[in-house]
């Protein structure tokens, strides 16, 4: 879509594919790096608290400090970023025909991508509270 709001600017303008390719190199790179200060800088582990000790049941879970939820953050955000740009240009591109510019079909998948992820997270918080409240219970 970008390279569609390039060329009906009626300027003449030639669009490379390195003109496409430099901002998700860019966005990869930086989700590399991101995910190896994750790696090496925090410190990860698993946690097990024995619920019973004859019939030896225990609930597990992985622990992580907090800066670790900083960098998941940023991971997150970084995430987002070409979600947001593809809407922009998905905006700027509307009134071009449906031949040359997609532009429904990116709304749609924009719209269902917020949906995916506000029932992930909701179901992703209510599993760890509801862990931390059975755990709390049970001790």
């Amino acid at each position: 879509m970008w390279r569609v709001h390039k060329v009906l600017q009626f300027k003449r303008r030639k669009v490379e594919i390195k003109h496409v390719i430099a901002p998700i190199l860019a966005v990869q790179v930086i989700a590399i790096l991101l995910l190896t200060v994750w790696t090496t800088a925090t410190d990860h582990g698993w946690e097990r608290i024995e619920l019973d000790e004859t019939t030896a049941e225990s609930i597990g879970s992985c622990t992580v400090d907090t800066a670790g939820y900083y960098i998941l953050l940023s991971i997150a955000i970084l995430a987002f970023f070409p979600t947001l740009l593809a809407g922009v240009m998905a905006w700027k591109t509307i009134d071009v025909d449906e031949i040359f510019s997609e532009s429904k079909y990116t709304f749609s998948m924009i719209l269902v991508q917020f949906q995916v992820r506000q029932c992930s997270l909701s179901r992703l918080a209510h599993c760890a509270c509801a862990s931390t409240v059975e755990a709390m219970i049970i001790t």
